[in-house]
């Protein structure tokens, strides 16, 4: 334990020390202490390697106050003495090789230095992991210095890099949803591991990295690589700024000037920042080329990511043996070359009970074994709780990270301050409202956005109406056929087969329901992509396909004048012909809907959209791309199917016209449909042909595609409709007042014709011809 005079006297040192002095810049110093070690006991070194700051000498201090305290414990290393020789470094010059080998090498009383604790700038803690290396010795770096290939290294931390803020980096950028970033880098070796890891954590994150190396080319900024290349990227709004204080004044300067700022472009600065740090004097303005005052404004609502020290010093035991030295040290680095002394001299504590005992001679395997115990070091130093990674980084699982942001108070940047917005720790992110952090809304990546649109509801609403209008026709024609089926000119029609035109012309208007699914779920687009093909494809195949059966049935009787024996061609024969026509509709459609739900990627494919926008994104969405889903998942397999399927239908038309036109002459009003069924071929025809030009031209048009297809599907079926079903009303109307019709008899075998009046109320039963049996008349009626 100290003594009160011995910590009286060093509390006086270390206030000199803290005021200013430049002790320690001198090679030469003697080994601490200065006492000569007691030659009972064994006498350990380390070296000690420190920049020029004046830091440096609070870094001194420290190390200074651990020493006493280590050395005068019994508890520590019992029967050994711990000492360093210092060597002052600098941060460039050529001999910093020599001094770095000259300090490792250098052997008071015969012993060799078993560790080196370094504080310096990068280059100097380069050259001493490779010089530390080189002699097999672990060197612990106590400084906010990054290595490319600190893993590779005989090299532990007790100061986190800056890498430590990498992860809260990733997370506010997942947070706000920033998908295209760019990374502006100042071209030095101590920034490349940032950019390595950076990198490694967006990969799987779907965000877009581009990378920036500038230099500091006397008092302008140069982009590497690039001649000629702007600074700022037109296509990127959001700016990560790994680089000095020095060239992040340069650098907000050249912003000011391209008016890159808040609401429209945000920077998020990873370096230490003290506090006014973007002031500078009248005279250093020219230099950087705007005011402290235009620098504030361009940082204004930029964000920030720094250490909480604060939170590092409640975490921190402070006893009689261990105390609290915050007071009186200056500077948040000498506290973690504090750590450092302790993190060696309670490593060596470990070994030398592993080993029983230690010489100068440092085998490898009391190194190794050194190594090992430095990497389980476990304890509570001056900085939180000291651990290190399988990487030998300082573990940052109970070090709290601030996001800070640069707010105004009433716009007045003299008065820019570092606000508190959230903190990251324990890989968990937490930040503010984001109202009082963003005024003016979250800051747009500039990442062309996409959205995904569906078709309009009061589009989708008007031709619900309209495919519901189609439907109570529907229902009214059949309510007409159910309510007059044993009507003459009704049953001339076969009114059974009517009904399954009906729930064709119900499943023609059921698909219009299809193309107006308000929804972009890729489950419910793909259902009504597939629902689309069947229900259109069954209605129009159970619609022509009756059609044709019927023209049929009245064909083969008017064309047969040969037969010499009564035949009855019933409904039932007809309906085998139109479930078999049905029947091959739907193995068209499972074969369809089978390849496209197998088809590899479940997203369905996407399409510019040129229909003019519906006012989908806010303010901020300035670079939007509006598309939406259309029915293909496998290319060409939809306009393949629906080619089949309307070339299958126009088949029919054809037969259908042919009957129609041999038919003509028919003179039983109740079957001659000719005019009709040339009238439903036209019209069929114009709608095909319409539904192929509209698909191929307004495919991608979200409201327009929908609506002029079903247009023509809505308007062709009601003609048909009306053009199978009101005549019917219309003769019913007429035939009673004339209950005789006149028909056509077959040639005899004589060639001669013959005609006779035939009353409604012969014709019962089932539509059938009777031939006499000389052949020479026949007997249109129904099968009673």
């Amino acid at each position: 334990m100290l003594s009160s005079s011995l910590f009286s006297l060093l509390c006086v040192t270390l206030t000199l020390i803290c005021g200013g002095s430049t002790e320690g810049q001198n090679n030469d110093l003697p080994v601490y202490p200065t006492v000569s070690p007691d030659p009972d006991i064994g006498s350990l070194y380390f070296g000690l390697l420190v920049g020029g700051s004046l830091e440096n000498s609070s870094v001194l201090a420290a190390v200074r106050l651990s020493l006493d305290i280590i050395n005068n414990r019994s508890d520590i290393l019992s029967g050994y003495s711990l000492h360093y020789t210092l060597t002052y470094s600098g941060c460039s010059g050529s001999d910093l090789v020599d001094k770095t080998f000259t300090q490792l090498d250098g052997r008071p009383d015969g012993c060799k230095k078993l560790g080196l604790i370094t504080a310096g700038c990068t280059s100097t803690s380069l050259v001493s992991s490779y010089v530390g290396n080189h002699f097999n010795v672990p060197e612990i770096l106590c400084s906010q210095t990054v290595q490319s290939d600190a893993r590779d290294l005989n090299m532990f931390r007790t100061h986190p890099s800056k890498l430590v803020l990498v992860p809260a980096l990733v997370s506010i950028i997942a947070s706000y949803e920033w998908t295209k970033v760019a990374l502006m880098v100042e071209n030095k070796q101590e920034y490349t591991p940032i950019i390595k890891v950076l990198k490694e954590e967006v990969m799987d994150l779907n965000i877009t990295l581009s990378v920036t190396t500038m230099d500091l080319q006397g008092d302008s900024l140069k982009v590497i690589g690039s001649c000629g290349k702007d600074i700022f990227d037109s296509d990127v709004r959001i700016f990560i700024l790994v680089m000095s204080l020095e060239m992040t004044r340069h650098l907000l300067c050249q912003a000011f000037k391209q008016s890159i700022k808040y609401p429209k472009h945000e920077f998020v600065l990873v370096s230490e920042q003290n506090s006014n740090w973007w002031v500078s004097s009248q005279s250093e303005d020219g230099r950087y080329g705007c005011s402290s005052n235009q620098r504030a404004d361009v940082l204004s609502h930029s964000l920030g990511l720094q250490l909480n020290q604060d939170y590092i010093v409640r975490k921190q035991q402070n006893t009689s043996e261990n105390p609290d030295i915050s007071s009186f040290i200056c500077g948040s680095q000498a506290k973690y070359c504090y750590d450092a002394v302790w993190t060696l001299a309670l490593a060596l504590n470990k070994t030398v009970t592993e080993f029983g005992d230690i010489d100068c001679t440092y085998q490898d395997s009391q190194m190794n074994q050194l190594y090992s115990n430095i990497q389980k070091t476990d304890f509570i130093g001056k900085t939180g709780h000291v651990r290190f990674t399988k990487s030998r980084e300082r573990s940052t699982d109970d070090i709290e990270i601030l996001v800070i942001q640069y707010q105004t108070e009433e716009s007045q940047w003299s008065n820019l301050n570092a606000v508190t917005i959230g903190s990251y720790m324990h890989s968990e992110l937490t930040l503010y409202d984001n109202k009082t952090i963003w005024p003016d809304g979250i800051p747009y990546d500039g990442k062309l956005v996409s959205v995904i649109v569906t078709v309009s509801t009061p589009l989708a609403v008007v031709y619900y109406l309209f495919a519901t209008a189609g439907i109570i026709l529907t229902l009214v024609c059949c309510v007409f056929n159910y309510a007059y089926r044993k009507t003459k000119i009704v049953r001339l029609t076969s009114p059974n087969l009517n009904y399954l035109i009906i729930i064709g012309c119900l499943f023609i208007y059921i698909s219009v329901y299809w193309y107006f699914i308000p929804s972009t779920n890729t489950d419910v687009v793909l259902t009504a992509c597939c629902f689309q093909v069947g229900f259109l494809g069954s209605g129009y195949f159970l619609v022509m396909g009756t059609i044709v059966a019927k023209l049929w049935r009245i064909y083969y009787i008017f064309s047969n004048p040969e037969c010499t024996r009564k035949r009855a061609i019933t409904d039932c024969q007809l309906l085998i012909f139109i479930l078999l026509m049905v029947a091959l509709e739907i193995t068209i459609f499972l074969v369809y809907v089978g390849v496209e739900t197998a088809a590899p990627g479940y997203e369905l494919d996407i399409v510019t959209n040129q229909d003019q926008p519906r006012g989908l994104v806010g303010e901020q969405k300035i670079n939007t791309k509006y598309e939406y889903y259309i029915c293909r998942r496998v290319p060409n397999l939809r306009t393949i199917t629906i080619s089949i399927i309307f070339g299958i239908i126009a088949i029919l038309l054809c037969c259908a016209l042919f009957m129609a036109v041999k038919t003509r002459k028919v003179q039983i009003k109740g079957l001659n449909d000719a005019k009709y069924i040339a009238a439903i071929v036209y019209i069929s025809s114009f709608q095909f042909l319409i539904h192929i030009i509209v698909t191929f031209t307004l495919g991608n048009k979200v409201d327009t595609f929908p609506a002029v297809l079903t247009m023509f599907v809505l308007l062709g079926t009601m003609a048909l409709q009306g053009l199978l079903f009101i005549p019917k009303k219309r003769q019913r109307e007429r035939s009673d007042k004339n209950r005789n019709v006149t028909t056509t008899f077959c040639r005899h075998d004589h060639g001669e014709e013959h005609s006779e009046d035939i009353s409604f109320d012969e014709l019962e039963g089932t539509l059938e011809v009777s031939w006499a049996d000389d052949g020479s008349t026949f007997h249109i009626g129904h099968r009673v």
